[in-house]
């Protein structure tokens, strides 16, 4: 027997076998063998054309009879969409088959067929009551001809996927949106320190928007969920959650510290490469007549920086952009300039490096996972391979807003290097093993070692004999001194 399919199969352990899509296509470039349901061959048997068909033990299955057979298995479905009947067909024993609750109560409906017998399905109404909300999902499972299969997964209740809630000192308003899975209708409730602020305000497309006194602290938003009680005339509110939310006035973060989450491609809605442990400190609120306009050149590719309509409207600081290792070492890097040009979402920036009265955006590479505010410590490789440019346009910054925490001086960490004054470790004549346990434990810039003690030094992080004594030489023909020892 010679196949005419031959190139499609292929060996598997001496094993001949065809691998083909289940969707039915008249393409055969793409291996789909599916007719009608069936698996079709056109084989050679003694110079002869053979079709060869085979029963695939496969379920079909539709909500409506108007619907198209599905064979993939059914997307999470809400209790409020099962529909009355749920049909289903194939190659298999089917009046044999139950569909029912897969938990400890193990409510089932039988198989029926139609009056023409050509058609089978399951009464919602027979296992309905059990999809309770006493839990957020409950599992449909099918019976057929005595072996158990997972069906569809329902959702008793509506679903909270994600929340945000924020607050607008300026026009004292506070916004929130809820992503939820669910058809009801929706409502919340506010209260700040205890205090009920607003009741029963309904979302619209799962957004609310409050006007009231917005002030700093601790708010609770609770949202409820509607349904119709069994009388058909009224109705009753369930709890679907409560959401805490430290509310910030954006005019008000001298005091705090901003870490940078992630940075994402907007386009792709994906993170960039970039390690934890950047912030931004020493926050200095400014006046943007007094300090913006006219005063700094900013990069945006976002906003046009000369329409003072719109950039005054925005709250601006100036910072210092930090790294702290993992170490706990912190590693000043250069002053920058933050952006707030949404009080509806303070957990977003616009980020541009400060050079003198121009205000650039800073780059990341890629590979390493630095933040830094421009290439000039980069290769002409890495400039061309590894560097992205962060455009406001294209790049999201999500930060988190902390409060400042004070250290005491005598356990502080902090390597901080002048302008006047930089040399890379990776440009010295160190070994390979040496530049690496540097840059490993923080250091940069060589610059960096006169801002500790020679005991903080001899605690680095896989420093041995031999990289220790390299070093010291190195300083030593330097010039370069440790801190005394207090």
């Amino acid at each position: 027997m010679k196949n005419k399919i031959e190139d499609d199969f292929e060996v598997y352990d001496g094993e001949k076998r065809l691998s083909f899509r289940f969707a039915e296509s008249d393409d055969k470039e793409i291996n789909d063998y599916i007719v009608n349901r069936d698996l079709v061959l056109n084989v050679e048997v003694g110079g002869q054309d053979v079709e060869l068909i085979f029963d695939v033990p496969s379920l079909y299955w539709k909500f409506s009879k108007k619907d198209n057979w599905s064979y993939q298995k059914p997307d999470i479905i809400s209790v409020k969409n099962i529909p009355e009947k749920i049909f289903v067909s194939g190659s298999l024993p089917l009046m044999e088959s139950t569909i029912f609750v897969n938990d400890e109560l193990r409510d089932e409906s039988e198989v029926s067929p139609n009056r023409e017998g050509t058609l089978y399905y399951f009464r919602s109404i027979d296992f309905i009551e059990s999809l309770d909300r006493e839990k957020d999902y409950r599992e449909l499972a099918l019976s057929i001809g005595g072996e158990t299969y997972p069906f569809v997964t329902v959702a008793c209740r509506s679903i909270v996927k994600a929340s945000s809630i924020t607050g607008d000192f300026k026009k004292k308003k506070i916004y929130g949106d809820f992503d939820i899975f669910g058809s009801s209708e929706y409502s919340i409730s506010i209260t700040h320190e205890g205090e009920n602020v607003e009741q029963d305000i309904p979302l619209i497309d799962g957004h609310f928007e409050v006007e009231c006194d917005v002030e700093e602290g601790d708010y609770v938003v609770s949202l409820f969920e509607q349904e119709e009680d069994e009388s058909g005339f009224g109705s009753v509110s369930y709890k679907l959650g409560s959401y805490p939310v430290k509310l910030t006035d954006v005019r008000k973060l001298e005091n705090k510290v901003l870490v940078i989450n992630n940075i994402i491609y907007k386009e792709h809605n994906i993170p960039l490469n970039v390690k934890t442990g950047y912030r931004i400190g020493r926050l200095k609120l400014l006046n943007y007549d007094n300090d913006i306009r006219r005063k700094m050149d900013i990069h945006s590719w976002l906003y046009d920086s000369c329409d003072e309509s719109i950039m005054s409207g925005f709250t601006y600081y100036k910072g210092k952009l930090t790294y702290r290792s993992p170490e706990r070492k912190r590693i000043d890097l250069c002053d920058v300039l933050v952006i707030f040009d949404n009080d509806e979402n303070i957990n977003q920036i616009l980020l541009f490096a400060i050079d003198d009265d121009e205000a650039q955006e800073p780059i990341v590479n890629i590979v390493k996972g630095h933040l830094m505010p421009d290439d000039r410590l980069l290769t002409r490789s890495e400039r061309r391979l590894n560097s992205v440019v962060l455009y406001d346009d294209t790049f999201t910054i999500r930060i988190t807003i902390k409060d400042f925490k004070k250290t005491d001086a005598s356990d502080k960490k902090v390597f901080t290097v002048s302008v006047d004054k930089k040399t890379l470790v990776r440009d010295c004549y160190f070994s390979s093993l040496t530049k690496n346990i540097l840059l490993a434990n923080g250091v940069i810039y060589v610059e960096q070692l006169e801002q500790i003690t020679r005991n903080q030094f001899r605690k680095f992080k896989n420093l041995g004999t031999r990289s220790s004594k390299e070093i010291e030489d190195y300083m030593q023909r330097k010039c370069i001194r440790f801190q005394d020892e207090r």
